[in-house]
């Protein structure tokens, strides 16, 4: 059967208080949580979320929002301000689960897909992301 495996973002190193919190994961984070805000509308934290690669409060605040919102979902998600990366198996095995719980990262690339698939397609374009790399 054929089939479609659509483009999953990552993160390389986790984002949240007390983490390395490096700009371009920052910014991918900021970036999904943004347009899921404008995809999927009563949730997000009143404060608008800069997208400028920069870790703050008011982003924890935002993650936060995210988790729970999920949770209201129905879904397994640890609402404790964090993203860590989506563990990966291979270039098309994305776990969902991390240690039991689902993984933030894939909720945020899953949920946009659903919200708004063009949106998810174009974050790519926005942050300049490159197309491909190879996973150990």
């Amino acid at each position: 059967m054929a089939y479609f495996i659509p483009t999953m973002y990552n993160i390389t190193k986790p984002v949240g208080q007390g983490l390395p919190n490096l700009a371009d994961d920052v910014r991918l984070v900021q970036v999904l949580l943004t347009e899921f805000a404008r995809s999927d509308f009563g949730w997000a934290p009143p404060t608008p979320l800069a997208v400028d690669g920069m870790y703050s409060e008011n982003l924890r605040q935002w993650i936060l929002a995210y988790q729970k919102r999920v949770q209201r979902a129905g879904y397994n998600v640890v609402a404790d301000g964090k993203v860590h990366p989506m563990p990966m198996k291979s270039k098309s095995d994305w776990s969902h689960e991390v240690g039991g719980y689902h993984s933030t990262m894939y909720s945020l690339n899953s949920g946009l897909l659903h919200w708004n698939r063009e949106a998810h397609a174009n974050v790519a374009d926005r942050l300049r992301l490159p197309c491909c790399f190879e996973v150990l």
